[in-house]
């Protein structure tokens, strides 16, 4: 499932499908879980939601559509405040036929002028991609470019997103993302995690200015007596006013 709440308190959530119609429903109170509206159904063989919502309570919704026998991709869908929902729009692709896995994150700038996302592609026939890639919209979703503002295609793929981390099967590696936030200063942090290495490490990444990615390992952040242990994802990140980051992730 997933949640955004909109500027007058009411909480909105996207849940139930495998492979089927998203449903999603809005609480009838504001700040209240008790009670809900109907659900509306929103695309078809899709699973996997994320739902962020803008200054206007615009609902951006993301997931993943199964498309037998083509490439599987990732679509976006929007609703503004007392309208209907968008037709399908593909932000992200697999570049081959069969199985794909997207694990895909929203997050706003604090001003509301950026969109960025952070996903985990995952596609092919063995040896299978995995890439952390990232890419932000100014305009509400309908173009995407890189941090430094490069455009990119759409729908993106491994090979055309800006990639944070990649690997193949055949190194060993099996990446995971897990989250991603917005610094006060616009900065996208993005958490993610790999199992190429025993034990498992988890790291935060950010823009480092010169086109490419600062990344900090977090196992210097456990304490005594689980310097042995695995962290990885599942797991999250979000960020305080003030600039702090809190992470969550599995032990």
């Amino acid at each position: 499932p997933a949640l955004a709440i909109d500027s007058q308190g009411y909480l909105h959530i996207a849940y139930y499908p495998h492979h089927h119609p998203m449903r999603i429903k809005k609480s009838l109170q504001p700040n209240d879980a008790s009670a809900w509206s109907e659900a509306e159904q929103v695309g078809e063989r899709v699973t996997y939601p994320t739902l962020v919502i803008d200054n206007e309570d615009t609902l951006y919704l993301t997931c993943r559509q199964s498309n037998r026998p083509e490439p599987w991709q990732a679509n976006l869908y929007t609703k503004k405040a007392g309208g209907t929902w968008s037709d399908p729009r593909p932000i992200l692709s697999a570049e081959e036929k069969g199985y794909a896995h997207f694990m895909d994150a929203l997050a706003w700038s604090p001003d509301k002028k950026y969109l960025h996302l952070v996903t985990r592609l995952h596609d092919g026939t063995p040896p299978r991609g995995h890439t952390v890639g990232y890419m932000r919209s100014a305009d509400q979703g309908v173009t995407w470019t890189r941090h430094d503002g490069t455009p990119i295609a759409l729908p993106a793929t491994a090979a055309t997103i800006e990639v944070i981390e990649q690997a193949r099967e055949g190194a060993g590696a099996g990446l995971r993302a897990a989250g991603l936030s917005v610094l006060p200063d616009g900065r996208p942090v993005v958490l993610y995690s790999s199992q190429d290495v025993v034990p498992n490490d988890a790291w935060i990444a950010m823009p480092d200015g010169d086109g490419g990615w600062e990344k900090r390992s977090l196992r210097t952040a456990l304490p005594e007596g689980y310097s042995d242990w695995n962290l990885f994802t599942p797991g999250g990140i979000t960020v305080s006013r003030n600039g702090d980051l809190f992470v969550a992730l599995t032990l």
